[in-house]
């Protein structure tokens, strides 16, 4: 991920004193000594008025996107079409995406992983960021070829209408142990049996702030 730092310098002007000073004369003794014009000060600049430095959450609008290959870096400073394109170049079937995007997120990078037999799917993934004033949210959209996603939750899958598709959603709640923080992840992924290409998007409504709602519309919205 790249981000744009902004960053603002002013000087402000000072002031100088001018010191003036005068030589005397010898006059004859009947006239008195002339009394020379005081000189008239000259005017005190005004002092140039800082730019307003941008704020925490200003400077961490992300902008660029990234594109990877698992884990290395191909390109940067991408617009998301031009990353978007790229991934399809990669995987071969057609990288969709939402078209629905909440307030402030932004596709940040896309990441593709090649097929490895016995072991991982064509695939990719989609980043998207929400910048805060003191931390990063984030959803996630997947794609996998070649067969469906499947998870094994303890809480009963349900199912809702998303766009032309209709999508299994599960939610699992827990406790992240690390960060000791509430973990509330929503899974809402369908499969196009023509295309044969797994679609998921996942968000963690705790963290990220979405509700479950929203999280529908943006599955909704990717074409």
């Amino acid at each position: 991920m790249t981000r744009t730092f902004v960053k603002n310098i002013a000087a402000a002007g000072a002031a100088a004193g001018l010191v003036v000073a005068t030589a005397g004369s010898a006059f004859p003794a009947s006239k008195p000594k002339a009394t020379p014009t005081p000189s008239k000060p000259k005017a005190t600049p005004t002092p140039v008025k800082p730019k307003a430095t941008p704020t925490l959450a200003q400077s961490r609008i992300v902008k660029p996107v990234v594109f990877r290959n698992q884990s290395v870096t191909l390109a940067q400073g991408l617009t998301p079409q031009a990353a978007l394109t790229l991934a399809t170049k990669f995987v071969k079937y057609r990288v969709t995406t939402p078209r629905y995007m909440p307030s402030g997120f932004s596709l940040v990078a896309v990441t593709v992983y090649p097929f490895i037999p016995d072991n991982s799917p064509l695939s990719d993934t989609q980043t998207f960021y929400k910048a805060h004033a003191r931390v990063v949210t984030d959803f996630e959209v997947d794609h996998k070829f070649g067969s469906p996603y499947i998870y094994y939750s303890p809480t009963a899958p349900t199912t809702a209408k998303v766009g032309s598709n209709t999508a299994t959603v599960v939610e699992q709640k827990g406790v992240n142990l690390g960060k000791h923080t509430k973990v509330d992840l929503l899974y809402v992924y369908w499969y196009n049996k023509a295309a044969r290409v797994a679609t998921e998007v996942t968000a963690d409504l705790q963290s990220s702030g979405l509700s479950r709602s929203t999280v529908l519309k943006i599955a909704g919205s990717i074409s």
